[in-house]
């Protein structure tokens, strides 16, 4: 019973050690950064840590002969990372608030995560050499025991990672999820502290060790190769799934978990530990590891046709993610469980003595995790620099080969060499198709006729108008750029296949996001900083105003860097701008450290589902750029209304509300939107610019002056601050982070938000009540033609396409349902004065007709406008024509009395 306990707790061990590492990450990417660097700095930390602890604590367990003693020490060992664990939020708050963590340099941050990873860590190694030793008794053969003891705290790893990456952190935060996780250690580790095992570490009747011809050192290299090898396809395969299916949230916990998982089971179901089993799971390795290589670049296309099915109803977000993560298992999980058998194989073939096994074992695992830290390192990252994901999957793949090759020599099986080296040519040889990578199929839920349910293996031109400039992966991410029309000069780029822009189509976004905060702020030699390259346009546009003094470009992406500069032509060859500097980091960091002031943030980053984003949505990023900005200085926050909720939309808002008093949003395309920010007490109105380049993109834009970009206005200030205080949308922040969860789900479901939706109607009128009526833009609306218009041109999208035809209408006064329409729209937006005459008008005529639903819609005008007066008469009228019966009428007599008092408030 004692045995199966503690069997129980080391599963738990490694729950909680995984669920560590999951939020220690979290917590350290707000210290150091979200970019690759960063991260692969956080894992390797780890990593290292976790191989001392080995090594440590297989020297230090031998010397404890006594099992009680050993599994004592053990205990208090568990105890320490427990009370770590739940310490470690007042040990990062109190460095975090540090003036030493307010920097970008590299070597500080090291050190940092250093100071907070590598001790836990270090006691985190203690598990596998301590209850190696403790476990066995006498009767047990020690390497079947190593066996589950492996297995079993790999399982409760798998179920740690799943946890804290898609339940805890999500529900509770980081904080609240660690000490959590930290107390569970804690109690549990007092089962090793009172425990009441009998025996000696060192009495042993069975063979320590398997009889074998292979070399001890060769055995050892190859613990540490199938490291590297496991941790490098695991990096790689995070950006493969992100290829496919999206770079969210996701995709870090389904694979490291699907790799966890396959480990844990190999090494549980190990058997008969011979050399010539130990060949055979050499075999079984690579060819299966082969296969996964063979088929991971379809893995974009199969989940394409995934998503084509179950479309994007509630249920079907759970259903497709559970078939996603079955068909990865059969495609990853062959090759990862065999791998998972080698080190249990290697560990009964090398020799040991009774006073020294927990110390080979110890070392062995120092020597593999010292494997997995040079596979994230190099294989996962330096490489990525300079090669293709093909390429150092191939490269991975042919190191395994030539590692295998050896044992197969040293069995003298020439057929076993031969098919080796065929393995080895085929890998080398194989053509590795990107076609889905350049712009992937996750977007699209409606099946394309010549891409959706046809043979995978087919190569598919699925875009054929499209023509590729420039594709390149880095450690961040793949980047293509595609010429989407010659004539138009249109180029889109596309960040791990989902596109970040296009140089014709979002032309009207990204010039304004530049062109609407210069004709807010007047002042001369402004300096801005732009958070994300995109096409390069708003940083080139904005480059170009004589007024503009520099601009500090923040992109951690090299490659999307190097793909717009094939796009020179149309985004103003902004990297040949002398007033550009270019920052190649995270942007959290570079706002975190930085002292200068600007006169104007932009911030135009990717979705707020994409994995690294959502901590530039929080209220610390917000009161970061806060200090960074000038007296009267100006933030802009791109958003989109597309893929999101109202949740997502009244979070953000939330969120800049509590860090800015004066904030008006204005669309900037269909499906953009852009938050003007500032903490100034005077109102932002807009005024024309001097500036030659200006005034070119102005009228290449549809507008004759920048007084026209109120047009454009979807919220006021008075307007924003009511949606701020009323709607508080989702808890966010950098140690609660929820957007990335709720903002992914609601892109997989293709949630929409229309603007138009923001306010209540009644409330949009009463705020209306002491803003201008636009009725002077009328005649302007109606006198611009449209007809050949660009979608480039922003006044004929946004503006005359929206109320030329309403305007025309209510100006024919012939149809009266129409009417009603247009005339609640143009209410709304403030293009029309009220009109009661016209709304008594319609509600005769409805009365007459019958209509009862026309009638209540024009009731519900006048409660919009608060107008009581005539619409009391006229619902007399319809209780006599028995349009309504008495308690309808004494209803509506009612609001249309309330309506009369002046202290109604929509608040």
């Amino acid at each position: 019973m004692i045995r199966n306990l503690l069997y129980v707790t080391i599963f738990i061990s490694g729950l909680c050690s995984l669920g560590y590492q999951v939020i220690w990450q979290r917590y350290l990417a707000v210290l150091v950064g979200s970019e690759a660097r960063s991260s692969t700095l956080v894992v390797a930390t780890f990593l290292i840590g976790l191989a001392f602890g080995y090594y440590v604590f297989g020297i230090i367990s031998p010397k404890i002969e006594s099992r009680k003693s050993l599994l004592k020490f053990y205990g208090w060992i568990e105890m320490a990372t427990g009370l770590y664990a739940c310490l470690f939020p007042s040990i990062f708050n109190w460095i975090f608030s540090s003036q030493v963590a307010q920097t970008n340099n590299f070597l500080i941050h090291l050190i940092l995560t250093f100071i907070l990873i590598i001790p836990p860590t270090i006691l985190m190694g203690a598990t596998i050499p301590c209850m190696t030793a403790v476990l066995p008794d006498p009767k047990d053969d020690v390497n079947d025991t190593h066996s589950s003891i492996y297995g079993i705290n790999t399982i409760g790893a798998f179920l740690g990672c799943l946890l804290a990456g898609l339940l805890i952190i999500p529900q509770m935060g980081l904080q609240l999820s660690l000490i959590s996780l930290g107390i569970f250690n804690c109690l549990f580790a007092f089962i090793y502290i009172f425990n009441n095992l009998e025996g000696s570490i060192q009495e042993r009747e069975k063979s320590l060790f398997v009889e074998n011809t292979f070399s001890k050192k060769m055995l050892l290299v190859l613990a540490f190769v199938i490291g590297m090898i496991t941790l490098a396809t695991e990096v790689l395969w995070f950006r493969i799934l992100g290829l496919a299916i999206g770079s969210s949230y996701i995709v870090f916990p389904i694979i490291v978990s699907i790799y966890i998982l396959a480990i844990g089971f190999g090494s549980l179901t190990v058997k008969e530990l011979n050399q010539k089993n130990f060949n055979k799971n050499l075999y079984l390795t690579l060819i299966f590891m082969t296969i996964s290589f063979i088929l991971s670049p379809y893995i974009g296309i199969i989940f394409a046709n995934l998503r084509v099915i179950f479309k994007n109803f509630e249920l079907a977000f759970f259903i497709y993610h559970v078939v996603v993560y079955v068909i990865l298992l059969i495609v990853l999980a062959p090759g990862i469980f065999y791998s998972g058998r080698i080190l249990p194989y290697i560990y009964a073939l090398i020799s040991k003595k009774p006073e020294s096994f927990s110390q080979d074992v110890g070392f062995l695992y120092f020597i593999n995790t010292l494997g997995t830290f040079f596979g994230a390192i190099f294989l996962g990252y330096v490489l990525l620099n300079y090669f293709q994901i093909e390429l150092i999957y191939k490269t991975s793949l042919v190191i395994l080969i030539l590692s295998i090759f050896y044992f197969v020599y040293v069995a003298k099986k020439i057929k076993n060499q031969i098919a080796m080296i065929l393995v080895a040519i085929i890998v080398v040889s194989y053509n590795y198709k990107r076609a889905f990578h350049d712009m992937a199929l996750f977007r699209f839920t409606n099946p394309m006729s010549d891409v959706h349910f046809k043979n995978i293996f087919t190569t598919v031109d699925y875009f054929s108008k499209k023509q590729r400039v420039f594709f390149k992966d880095d450690p961040n991410t793949t980047v293509a750029v595609m010429e989407n029309n010659k004539e138009t000069k249109d180029y889109s780029v596309y960040v791990n296949g989902k596109s970040d822009g296009s140089t014709f189509g979002d032309f009207s976004t990204v010039a304004l996001l530049g062109m609407l905060p210069v004709s807010l702020n007047h002042s001369k030699n402004q300096k801005h900083v732009i958070i994300g390259a995109g096409t390069g346009i708003t940083a080139g546009v904005v480059a170009t105003f004589t007024n503009v003094a520099s601009v500090d470009l923040i992109e951690i992406s090299s490659a999307i860097i190097e793909g717009t500069k094939k796009i020179r032509d149309v985004n103003y060859d902004y990297l040949n701008n002398p007033k550009l500097r270019l920052h190649r980091m995270d942007a959290f960091q570079f706002f975190k450290g930085n002292k200068e002031k600007y006169d104007v943030v932009i911030s135009e980053p990717s979705n707020p589902w994409v994995n690294g984003i959502e901590n530039l949505y929080t209220v610390y990023f917000y009161e970061q750029v806060v200090q960074n900005l000038n007296q009267g200085g100006i933030f802009v926050q791109w958003a989109h209304t597309y893929s999101v909720d109202k949740t997502i939309i009244y979070t953000i808002i939330s969120n800049l509300g509590k860090k800015f008093k004066n904030v008006r949003a204005f669309i900037t395309s269909v499906g953009d939107i852009a938050f003007i920010a500032s903490n100034s007490d005077e109102s932002l109105n807009f005024k024309d610019v001097a500036d030659d380049e200006f005034k070119q993109l102005l009228a290449r834009l549809g507008f004759n002056s920048c007084q026209e970009f109120d047009l454009l206005e979807v919220l006021n200030q008075e307007e924003f601050n009511y949606l701020a205080q009323s709607h508080t949308g989702l808890h966010h922040d950098v140690f609660a982070p929820t957007l990335s969860v709720a903002a992914y789900r609601s892109f997989w479901l293709e949630n929409n938000f229309r603007v138009q939706e923001w306010l209540d109607p009644f409330v949009a009128r009463y705020f209306s009540g002491d803003q201008p009526i636009k009725t002077t833009y009328v005649k302007r609306v109606l006198n611009t033609d449209c007809n050949d218009a660009k979608r480039t041109n922003a006044f004929c999208e946004l503006v005359s396409k929206k109320y030329k035809t309403n305007i025309e209408i209510l100006n024919s006064n012939t149809d009266n349902e129409q009417l009603l329409t247009a005339y609640s729209i143009l209410r709304k937006d403030k293009f029309w004065k009220q009109d009661n005459n016209l709304l008594v008008k319609i509600m005769a005529k409805a009365l007459r007709e019958n209509k009862k639903d026309t009638f209540n819609e024009v009731v519900q005008e006048f409660i919009k406008d608060g107008e009581a007066i005539e619409s009391i008469k006229v619902i007399k009228i319809a209780l006599e024509k028995k349009m309504i019966d008495s308690s309808e009428y004494n209803k509506l007599k009612e609001i249309f009395e309330a309506l009369k008092k002046p202290e109604i408030n929509p608040r």
